[in-house]
C-alpha cells in the first residue's frame, strides 16, 4: 500500500525530489536522509489533513506545482543528450 498526497504516490514524488537533489550536487551518502525526512514529512502532511490544520486544495495546489517542476526537470535533463545526439553538438 502506498500513500497517495492529492492522488500522487508520496515515494514518486520524493525519489524525484531525491533525484533532484543528487542531479543539483548533494552527497549520495544524504539521500537515505533526505528520503527518511521526506517520509516523515509526507506522513505529517496526511495526518494534519486529517485533523484540519491544513486545506486539501493548498496541498493540491504544492503537489501539482511541484510535479510541475520536476517534471520539466526531468525532460530537461533526458532532451539535451538527445538534443545533442541528433544535431551533433557536443557541450
Amino acid at each position: 500500500m502506498d500513500l497517495l498526497i492529492s492522488g500522487i504516490s508520496a515515494s514518486a514524488i520524493i525519489l524525484a525530489i531525491i533525484e533532484a537533489a543528487k542531479a543539483l550536487g548533494m552527497n549520495i551518502a544524504y539521500a537515505r536522509w533526505v528520503n527518511g525526512g521526506l517520509s516523515v514529512l509526507a506522513y505529517l502532511v496526511i495526518i494534519f489533513i486529517q485533523v484540519g490544520y491544513l486545506d486539501i486544495q493548498v496541498v493540491t495546489w504544492v503537489v501539482t506545482a511541484l510535479g510541475i517542476f520536476l517534471g520539466a526537470a526531468g525532460f530537461y535533463d533526458i532532451g539535451w543528450p538527445i538534443l545533442d545526439k541528433v544535431s551533433g553538438r557536443i557541450r
